[in-house]
């Protein structure tokens, strides 16, 4: 299956970052705590299910560290693929074939659309 580029949004690339920093042990803690490796892998999969990708196809983007390629589910959180909801907005969200981007019509009017 082909890849896509996605965008994730500012929050969810502080919250994979918050997934890699270490934790402390506490002293009472019954059994052993997440690896760093194992909450990456869990804060990738959330991001996988809410964007509709699948989380171990991930692969880096030239555009920044918001952008990755990634194999499609063809759901974004249980919506079919085509159609979403705009987490600035509110607003429906459409699949951009020619940009391979999700393209929102509040991201074309500030210019951060590649549709625009």
């Amino acid at each position: 299956m082909e890849t896509k580029l996605f965008e994730m949004t500012k929050e969810d690339l502080d919250t994979l970052l918050a997934s890699m920093q270490p934790v402390p042990m506490i002293m009472l803690q019954l059994g052993r705590p997440q690896s760093t490796q194992e909450r990456a892998n869990a804060a990738w999969s959330a991001l996988g299910k809410k964007m509709g990708f699948e989380y171990m196809t991930v692969r880096p983007d030239r555009r920044g560290d918001r952008f990755f390629t990634a194999t499609p589910t063809g759901t974004v959180e249980g919506v079919a693929q085509g159609s979403g909801w705009c987490d600035m907005c509110g607003g429906e969200m459409t699949w951009c074939e020619s940009c391979q981007v999700w393209s929102r019509k509040c991201c074309q009017d500030y210019g951060t659309c590649q549709c625009s």
